[in-house]
């Protein structure tokens, strides 16, 4: 299995482990040009992993999360449920390592973006 398999396997996962799981719908890297609000986008860089035992990928796993306000408690409730939701993923050894934002995603700060962060390692 190449690096390129592990990462599209590690992507489709998780965006069918979290879809209908969470609040809103879940993306892969890109979403429709008329997308409802609340959404998930998923995003990633893959480097290469190796240890004394198997060889894989480590993934940089973004989950953008988009959500309407105008305060913040819609965004972040979201990302909790994605958080908590990535507890029982078990497609790979994926580790949170934190949220980016609430950050406004328009001058009026009516939408906002938070970005849950993971790294995960596929092994073959």
């Amino acid at each position: 299995m190449s690096d390129v398999d592990l990462t599209l396997d590690a992507r489709r996962s998780i965006v069918g482990h979290l879809a209908g799981a969470v609040g809103a719908d879940v993306y892969g890297e890109f979403t429709p040009s008329d997308v409802a609000w609340p959404f998930v986008r998923y995003g990633g860089t893959t480097v290469p992993y190796e240890d004394s035992c198997s060889d894989g990928v480590t993934l940089l796993v973004s989950l953008h999360v988009f959500a309407n306000g105008p305060a913040t408690d819609g965004v972040l409730t979201l990302a909790r449920q994605i958080v908590e939701r990535m507890e029982s993923w078990s497609g790979g050894d994926a580790t949170w390592t934190g949220n980016v934002g609430p950050l406004a995603d328009n001058p009026e700060a009516s939408k906002w973006h938070v970005v849950v962060q993971y790294s995960v390692v596929m092994t073959r």
